[in-house]
């Protein structure tokens, strides 16, 4: 019965509610199964074809069912099932303040246009954060994630500019940057990154989109921040994969193997979505280009960088580098503009010169790119 449960309030009082027993992952579930089984005599399921629901992603652990928690939630779904009515009546809804303490409750607001459609979700939820306590009533220690890359501080930095021209598939961008802030704080807790800030570079509506300037201006306040290893991001990619830890690097790695887009393939000379490095890393290949406008190539010609300086550049797991694509406009033909030509251009001299090249052209700053930090977040608090 996991999943969705749908009952009127008075069923789940007939219940006594879920189980408080059961900590960990597993069993809680069945053991609502067994309190309808007997209550009602079996379990309604909805229509097998009709009962359709997107399962989201998120990091899965193995061999959770091996944990001692799994074990002693065996135990108590075994008692139950030999036990029924009795034990429903000593654990469940009627217990509830015994093992449950409600720290704050407040009051969410969600709006959100629908993609495709001429419709707006308007409402409130009502958010409510609980200390589970053990079964004599004391609180439990906190959950955190193992640290890693301890005394190192990440600086991710993400290039953003909304609409102004479609050159640059700038349409919806804000959405994009709403969502990202929303996701990837959490998400970066949650893989162990003791310390860590994000950084958003904003474009002004002067000029071409320029990604490299953004990524070196980002780079550039990074340092006066602190940090020793950065993640280059697009707004568009939120990491879902749980093994992408962000742990300090011995050699700039691709992260973003994988991805939700549609018709997205793999290929071994990208280096886009996201790119994690330490800030010697990034000064001893000089950076991004700054000569990329518009759409395109400022990535292969990191990855012609990487290549000459670490002599190959390193991917994570195809399997486990996954990423979500955010939705935003598209424009078709952007690979036939003459700015995607002049970048052809550039790309091809940079592959034949090197590194005179690449060294030529890091920290050019440009007056209408003006980095600044819209979030900040060290050591987990904002």
């Amino acid at each position: 019965v996991g999943g969705a449960l749908l009952l009127r309030l008075e069923h789940y009082k007939q219940l006594n509610g879920y189980s408080n027993k059961y900590f960990g992952w597993g069993q809680e579930d069945d053991d609502m199964f067994e309190r309808i089984k007997h209550t009602w005599k079996k379990v309604t399921h909805f229509d097998k074809k009709k009962g359709k629901y997107h399962a989201l992603d998120h990091g899965r652990v193995k061999d959770l069912d091996v944990t001692d928690n799994f074990k002693k939630n065996s135990e108590v779904l075994k008692k139950t099932r030999k036990e029924g009515k009795k034990i429903f009546e000593e654990d469940g809804f009627n217990k509830v303040e015994q093992w449950g303490k409600v720290v704050k409750t407040v009051k969410g607001t969600m709006k959100e246009e629908v993609a495709d459609m001429d419709i707006i979700v308007d409402g409130e939820y009502d958010h409510i954060l609980v200390d589970v306590l053990d079964e004599n009533g004391k609180e439990l220690p906190l959950c955190e994630a193992e640290k890693h890359s301890v005394g190192h501080k990440l600086c991710m930095v993400v290039p953003y500019r909304d609409g102004c021209s479609g050159s640059n598939q700038g349409e919806g961008r804000k959405h994009n940057l709403e969502e990202f802030l929303t996701a990837v704080p959490a998400f970066l807790d949650a893989r162990g990154v003791p310390e860590f800030e994000i950084i958003v570079v904003e474009q002004s509506k002067t000029g071409l989109f320029n990604k490299g300037v953004l990524f070196n201006s980002g780079v550039k306040h990074a340092e006066t921040l602190g940090c020793d290893y950065l993640v280059m991001n697009d707004v568009d990619h939120i990491p879902v994969g749980p093994d992408l830890k962000h742990e300090w690097p011995e050699t700039p790695i691709h992260l973003c193997t994988s991805t939700d887009m549609k018709k997205f393939k793999f290929y071994e000379t990208m280096v886009g979505g996201a790119l994690l490095l330490t800030v010697d890393h990034y000064k001893q290949l000089n950076g991004y280009s700054n000569e990329y406008f518009g759409w395109g190539q400022e990535d292969d010609d990191m990855f012609e960088r990487i290549k000459k300086v670490f002599k190959k550049v390193k991917h994570f797991d195809k399997k486990k580098g996954r990423y979500h694509a955010l939705d935003h406009g598209r424009i078709k033909g952007l690979d036939e503009t003459s700015n995607f030509k002049n970048n052809s251009k550039h790309l091809k001299l940079m592959r034949s010169k090197g590194a005179k090249v690449s060294h030529a052209n890091l920290f050019v700053w440009f007056n209408s790119c003006d980095p600044h930090t819209m979030r900040h977040r060290v050591a987990g608090h904002y």
